[in-house]
């Protein structure tokens, strides 16, 4: 959650070109949602179709909204953008309904792996149609639907086991360690095609017909993408922080970090962004202020704004 923030208050460097930004970006970018997308498998919990409107289809409507309004006044072009799919960052919540949907029809016939095949051949087969992302983001949320599949499917045969620290013994060092040396070659992997191959980096929004290299190029990177997402969830402890328990209220974070990026970001400082205290205030400044999300009086507000109450009644 905190790469997202970041990679959302520094894109006006992004636009502009920036060379720092030319490496940040795949990796700010492209793994933190894949690793969130395989974390929201991991915890999908069956629901009826009324409450995945109320959780999903009811936020992503409300903050397309009030993104949009701030969009307008802010955001460059906003609406050319938008016009054809849910406002900045909320494709996650339509991408969240759709996977909690599919995943509740496929899982009544088929197990873990054989839901999680015909999730990657659905992908497959979308990224072979020549329809772009700006049309309600079909590529990008078709690409990350195996890995939701993925992350149902580690829930069902590793369980708890996923977190390392419930390993007792010698293992959990051996594993760790492991996981540091795969991690590190990916990341070396990403860099070089980086510098290599730029054009590559952006290959998983991009639909590739019948060009069976394009495809292999797209599908092989999210397999490394997806082994370094496991790597990370190995190493990282189970802990309470500061500011939030590790894996909790970073929905509420998503929801509301857009509305100080676009005031901050893209209106108060954009035109003194390479000035020391703009580079530092949407380097640093925002991200942390984000953070403020993750508290537990704004999770109060955010479960009254997004009915809570409502979809525990209907689960009952």
């Amino acid at each position: 959650m905190l790469c997202i923030l970041v990679l959302h208050s520094t894109i006006p460097y992004a636009h502009d070109g920036m060379t720092l930004m030319k490496y940040m970006q795949p990796f700010i970018n492209l793994y933190p949602m894949t690793l969130f997308t395989i974390i929201s498998g991991y915890w999908y919990k069956k629901k009826s179709f009324r409450a995945l409107l109320l959780q999903f289809l009811w936020p992503c409507i409300l903050f397309t909204v009030i993104n949009g309004i701030l969009g307008n006044f802010f955001y460059p072009n906003y609406w050319n953008i938008f016009k054809f799919k849910p406002g900045y960052a909320m494709w996650y919540l339509m991408a969240l309904f759709l996977y909690s949907i599919l995943t509740k029809i496929i899982r009544q016939r088929w197990g873990a792996i054989k839901y999680l095949l015909i999730a990657f051949c659905g992908a497959f087969i979308i990224g072979c149609i020549p329809i772009s992302n700006n049309y309600f983001e079909i590529q990008r949320i078709s690409c990350l639907f195996p890995c939701f599949a993925f992350g149902v499917m580690l829930k069902e045969y590793a369980g708890n086991q996923l977190l390392v620290d419930k390993i007792g013994g010698g293992k959990v060092h051996n594993i760790r360690l492991l996981s540091i040396i795969i991690l590190a070659l990916i990341v070396v992997i990403q860099i070089a095609i980086i510098y290599f191959y730029p054009e590559r980096t952006g290959a998983f929004k991009a639909y590739y017909g019948f060009n069976i290299i394009a495809a292999l190029e797209k599908w092989g990177l999210m397999f490394l993408r997806v082994i370094a997402c496991v790597c990370i969830i190995v190493l990282m402890p189970n802990e309470e922080y500061w500011f939030t328990k590790y894996g909790s209220r970073t929905m509420n974070v998503y929801l509301l970090h857009v509305i100080p990026i676009f005031v901050i970001c893209w209106g108060l400082l954009y035109d003194f962004r390479y000035e020391w205290y703009g580079l530092a205030t949407l380097f640093v400044g925002v991200p942390l202020l984000c953070t403020l999300f993750f508290s537990a009086r704004v999770d109060r507000i955010m479960k009254k704004v997004l009915l809570f109450d409502v979809i525990k009644k209907i689960r009952q």
